[in-house]
C-alpha cells in the first residue's frame, strides 16, 4: 500500500472529555509514525450521530474510504449494522475499551479482515479501586460509587472487579449513581444525592469509574458543603481513575483527589496492528489487554482533600449520616 493512501478513522465519544483527548493525541502521534492519514470524528456522546458518522465514511467513494476503522463506542451495542457495513468492505475494525457486538464471531466470519479490541483490564480497574478502599479503610466503611453509562460493558465490569474485592469485606456501597462518564452529569447527580440523602447514609469515600466524573463529585461536595453548612463533606475522599499527568495524577499530588488509576494509551497501540497487518500481512490477535495501575501505590484516608478555602480537619475521614 503505497504511505500516502494510507487512511484510518477514529471515532470517539466526547471531546470535552480529558482523557477522550488524551486517546485523540496518542492516536495523531502514532498515525504519523506509521504513514497513515488519521482522520477523528466526535459525537457528542449521541450514539446515533456516532452511527450516522462510520456510515459516511463506510460509504464513501473508494479512494476516500479508511482501511481501518478504530471506534470507542457511546453505546456497546448501537454499532451491530456499521461493523458489518465496515467489514463487508474490507475495512478493519478495530475496538477501543470496549467491544461492539461479538468479535469472535465476527472474525469467523470475515476472517481475512483485521478485527480486534484493545483495551484495559476493566474488571482490573475494579479490583484496583476496592484495594484502593479496603487500604484506606482497613476498620471498614461506607462508599458511593459513581460508574459509568449503564449500557457499556465496561461499566459492568469495573463494578463487577470492584464488588469482587469488597465482598465479604467490612468496606460496603452505600449507594451508585450513574455519572454517564461526565463532570457535569456527576456533579448534578452526587448533588441531588447529597440533597436527598446525605443525612441517612453512611459514606466514607466516594469512587469513580474515571477522573471527570471525580472531579463532578469534588465539586459536588464542595457546593453541598458551603449549602448544607456541613463542611466535613468538602473533606470526603475522591477517587477516580484515568491518570493523565495533567488531570488525575495532578490532583492526586495536589492532595485533591486521594487517588487514581492510571491507564495506558490504546489508540497507539491499536494503530501498531493495523500497520503489522497492511506492512507484514499479520493479523491481531483478538484481545489486546492493556494493564491499569494504582496511583499513587498505597493510597491513605488520612491525607486527603482539603477543599479550597476550607479550614476543615482532613486528619479524620468524615462520615455522612
Amino acid at each position: 500500500m503505497d504511505a500516502s493512501s494510507r487512511r484510518l478513522s477514529l471515532f470517539l465519544p466526547d471531546p470535552g472529555n480529558e482523557f477522550v483527548r488524551a486517546i485523540a493525541a496518542d492516536a495523531k502521534e502514532a498515525a504519523r509514525r506509521h504513514q497513515f492519514k488519521l482522520t477523528v470524528h466526535s459525537s457528542e456522546n449521541r450514539a446515533v450521530e456516532q452511527i450516522q458518522q462510520i456510515f459516511n465514511v463506510v460509504h464513501a467513494p473508494e479512494n476516500e474510504r479508511p482501511h481501518a476503522v478504530l471506534v470507542m463506542p457511546v453505546n456497546d451495542r448501537s454499532l451491530e449494522r456499521a461493523v458489518r457495513a465496515a467489514l463487508g468492505s474490507g475495512i478493519a475494525w478495530i475496538c477501543l475499551h470496549r467491544p461492539t457486538g461479538d468479535l469472535d464471531a465476527l472474525r469467523r466470519e470475515y476472517p481475512a479482515v483485521p478485527i480486534a479490541l484493545v483495551s484495559p483490564v476493566q474488571e482490573e480497574i475494579g479490583r484496583i479501586h476496592g484495594r484502593q478502599v479496603r487500604a484506606m479503610f482497613p476498620s471498614g466503611g461506607g462508599v458511593l460509587y459513581v460508574h459509568g453509562r449503564g449500557d457499556n460493558r465496561s461499566t459492568a465490569q469495573r463494578t463487577t472487579g470492584f464488588q469482587e474485592v469488597l465482598g465479604g469485606g467490612n468496606v460496603a456501597i452505600t449507594d451508585s449513581i450513574d455519572g454517564n462518564w461526565s463532570a457535569t452529569d456527576t456533579e448534578r447527580a452526587v448533588g441531588r444525592w447529597l440533597q436527598l440523602l446525605a443525612a441517612h447514609a453512611k459514606v466514607d469515600a466516594v469512587v469513580c469509574q474515571n477522573d471527570a466524573m471525580a472531579l463532578g463529585a469534588l465539586q459536588a461536595l464542595r457546593a453541598a458543603a458551603r449549602e448544607l453548612e456541613r463542611p466535613a463533606l468538602a473533606t470526603i475522599p475522591v477517587i477516580g481513575c484515568d491518570g493523565l499527568p495533567n488531570v488525575g495524577r495532578r490532583l492526586v499530588d495536589e492532595g485533591q483527589l486521594a487517588a487514581t488509576i492510571t491507564l495506558p494509551m490504546p489508540g497507539s497501540v491499536a494503530i501498531g496492528l493495523v500497520a503489522d497487518a497492511y506492512d507484514k500481512g499479520t493479523l491481531p490477535p483478538p484481545q489486546v489487554w492493556l494493564q491499569p495501575k494504582p496511583y499513587p501505590e498505597n493510597p491513605r484516608a488520612d491525607g486527603p482533600r482539603r477543599a479550597a478555602g476550607s479550614t476543615t480537619d482532613p486528619a479524620t475521614p468524615p462520615l455522612l449520616g
